[in-house]
């Protein structure tokens, strides 16, 4: 999806993300701290409400927001560098993150991050190189991964 909007229907997404200085350590809130290692994280996250996939990774990638959810609160310590979405009219979330969990070297940093409303161990998932969404594995439907670059639109 490189050159136009986010849309502004519902799915599920990848925030992928560079810390901007490793070794730095980050408070989540309550849930506990992560310290930022060499590699990729990725957040898996859901849009289903109004304004759908639009509106969420936008708040997202929005400065100076007050934090809300857990990723709120580990924006500011990296950079995300593409986002991976879903218009599927089902949650995918956490289909993909047991497929980035099962990438090589992968490992889930602080478990319950972003994991509120399931019961996995997690939404954000470490890596230790920079994957491509075909690394999601074969799509429901008609509904391809495609991708999106912050500061398109």
């Amino acid at each position: 999806m490189t050159g136009g909007p986010l849309p502004d229907v519902p799915g599920t997404y990848v925030l992928l993300l560079r810390p901007r200085r490793t070794g730095e350590t980050v408070r989540i809130g309550a849930l506990g701290t992560i310290g930022l290692e060499a590699g990729r994280y990725a957040y898996v996250g859901s849009a289903f409400g109004p304004g759908g996939l639009r509106a969420r990774v936008g708040r997202h990638l929005r400065d100076g927001k007050k934090p809300h959810w857990h990723i709120d609160h580990l924006l500011p310590a990296v950079r995300v560098e593409e986002v991976w979405l879903s218009t599927f009219p089902e949650k995918l979330e956490e289909r993909w993150v047991e497929a980035l969990r099962a990438s090589p070297g992968a490992e889930v940093p602080l478990r319950g991050f972003g994991a509120g409303d399931c019961g996995c161990e997690g939404h954000l998932v470490h890596l230790p190189d920079a994957p491509g969404p075909d690394l999601l594995g074969r799509q429901p439907g008609d509904h391809p991964v495609r991708t999106f670059q912050p500061g398109e639109g």
